[in-house]
C-alpha cells in the first residue's frame, strides 16, 4: 500500500505523497473532527514525509487558531 505515490505534474520529489501519508491525514482530520466537536485540543500532528500533507496540516491548524481566536475575540467584545 506504501509504494502508491500521488505527484503533481512536473513535482519534485518534495511533493510526492504516499498513501499512507495521506491515509494518516485523513485519520487525523476525523480525529480533529471529533476534537474540535468536543470543544477538546486538536490531536498532535502525525509524523509523515510528505511536506505536502505537513502543509495540509499545518493550514487546519491556522484555520482553527483564527476561529478559536475570533471566537474569544468576539465574546470578550459582548461582554463590553
Amino acid at each position: 500500500m506504501e509504494d502508491l505515490v500521488i505527484e503533481e505534474q512536473g513535482a519534485s520529489s518534495a511533493l510526492q505523497i504516499t498513501l499512507g501519508d495521506f491515509l494518516v491525514f485523513i485519520n487525523w482530520m476525523n480525529q480533529t473532527e471529533k476534537s474540535l466537536d468536543r470543544a477538546e485540543a486538536m490531536p498532535t500532528t502525525p509524523d509523515v514525509d510528505s511536506g505536502k500533507v505537513k502543509g495540509w496540516i499545518q493550514l487546519v491548524q491556522r484555520l482553527e487558531e483564527r476561529f478559536r481566536r475570533s471566537e474569544e475575540k468576539n465574546w470578550r467584545s459582548k461582554r463590553m
